[in-house]
């Protein structure tokens, strides 16, 4: 692990001019497979850079007081919509691929957060029980074309989900409060909270690769281990 999880409040100072510009972004529909349920917007970085680097410049100043401006990042950050029922939402995953994770919630009175697991005795060290490929899939096809499945579909797909998530339990539950920033490692375990009566908006950073620009930088939780 290289990042501690940390919850920020009013991260914005001005949240309602933030979500009216993030409204005016077209969201991309033309996906033929998403890992994700709901709609998001291409990454920011291309749509609006000066706003995605202010962004960043914000989460760096957390994670990186004093050293904002002494480093770069490789990032993709979008605005995600999901809307309200998708019940097989809430699968206990990490983000692989990510060396840090952000979520900014931008939903009024929706408090459908995230939360944030340790695996349990029943999982195998590397993870594995609960992510074979037959499993993403039928969840990928679900998030993708979730009208085409049928009572028996979601019936497997319920079963699936429930397997998954019993090799986990829960250690933080965050609500969504509006302007509410979080941020954990992209191996944490975590899964979204099920929004079945509102939408839920996200600003959603994913860090891949940090760039330290000068000499004794260092990741937050880098030396925990040498004390």
């Amino acid at each position: 692990m290289l990042f501690p999880f940390t919850c920020t409040d009013n991260f914005f100072s001005n949240p309602d001019e933030v979500l009216k510009r993030l409204l005016k972004i077209p969201f991309d529909y033309d996906v033929k497979s998403k890992y994700y349920p709901g709609v998001r917007t291409k990454n920011l970085i291309y749509e609006d850079k000066q706003f995605s680097n202010w962004v960043i410049k914000k989460i760096f100043s957390i994670n990186f007081p004093g050293f904002e401006n002494k480093l770069d990042a490789k990032v993709d950050i979008h605005f995600q919509k999901i809307p309200p029922g998708i019940e097989n939402d809430g699968w206990v995953h990490m983000d692989e691929f990510a060396k840090q994770t952000a979520i900014i919630y931008l939903s009024k009175d929706n408090p459908a957060g995230t939360s944030i697991y340790l695996k349990n005795n029943f999982t195998d060290i590397s993870g594995e029980k609960f992510l074979t490929g037959e499993k993403n899939k039928l969840k990928y096809d679900y998030f993708t074309h979730p009208e085409k499945f049928n009572e028996e579909d979601l019936k497997i797909l319920k079963n699936q989900k429930e397997e998954n998530n019993s090799y986990f339990n829960e250690t933080i539950n965050v609500k969504g409060v509006y302007n509410r920033l979080v941020t954990f490692d992209g191996g944490s375990f975590h899964s979204a909270h099920v929004s079945l009566h509102k939408e839920r908006l996200i600003l959603i950073i994913f860090f891949h690769q940090f760039l330290f620009k000068q000499t004794g930088m260092s990741y937050p939780l880098e030396g925990k281990d040498k004390i």
